[in-house]
């Protein structure tokens, strides 16, 4: 049996919603929002649960958010979320938890990372997934990708930033529905000049990837 994937997000849902609209072999069994947003809409084009929890103490909402992934039978949670999650459940799902961040770690972590980025003229921008611990975006990292900038306006790296991120989510969805371990990023991944990183994807992903980027 494949396991369980659930979705908690406080955005728009647009990374999600356009790797399931390019991939139809993807699919996700719960959806998970703290407010009404746009990633709700994900639930009725592609006919998934949702559950929204309205709660303002992240302690209470982290504690509602487990009862919820314990009844649903949910293994593992990818995270497009604005607050930190306590408590028990960093324990529970110690290493399920799988947050998508749209910038480089530990450079630009919590909000408006891309931004921050973007104003810094680092030579690379690019977009981190780590699986989250009581920090903040301070987990051990699974997928970063990178990419050299040269003379692009903010919009297109923007868009190549998503495009990693819905590459990314493509990778480890894949993974996770197959059963098949996540493994964190070793030293030969880690502070490699000049590296992309793009090797870390499947050749799936990568034609994913690819697609986007050549689409805008």
């Amino acid at each position: 049996m494949s396991n369980r994937i659930a979705l908690l997000s406080s955005t728009g849902g647009s990374v999600v919603k356009t790797l399931l609209r390019n991939n139809p072999d993807i699919n996700l069994d719960l959806i998970i929002t703290d407010r009404k947003c746009p990633a709700e809409n994900i639930s009725d084009e592609f006919s998934i649960p949702n559950v929204r929890i309205d709660e303002k103490s992240n302690i209470k909402f982290s504690e509602k958010l487990l009862e919820i992934l314990i009844s649903n039978d949910i293994d593992y949670v990818v995270v497009f979320f604005s607050r930190l999650l306590q408590g028990n459940i960093l324990n529970n799902y110690n290493n399920k938890l799988i947050n998508f961040h749209p910038a480089l770690l530990p450079d630009f972590p919590g909000m408006n990372g891309f931004e921050r980025a973007i104003r810094n003229q680092k030579k690379f921008i690019g977009s981190t997934v780590h699986f989250i611990d009581e920090g903040m975006d301070t987990g051990k990292k699974i997928i970063e990708l990178r990419y050299h900038r040269k003379n692009e306006c903010k919009d297109r790296l923007r868009h190549i930033v998503f495009s990693q991120q819905v590459a990314s989510l493509n990778e480890v969805l894949k993974n996770l529905k197959n059963n098949r371990a996540l493994n964190t990023l070793g030293p030969e991944n880690k502070n490699k000049k000049d590296n992309t990183n793009l090797d870390l994807l499947s050749k799936e992903s990568l034609l994913i990837y690819n697609k986007l980027i050549q689409s805008s």
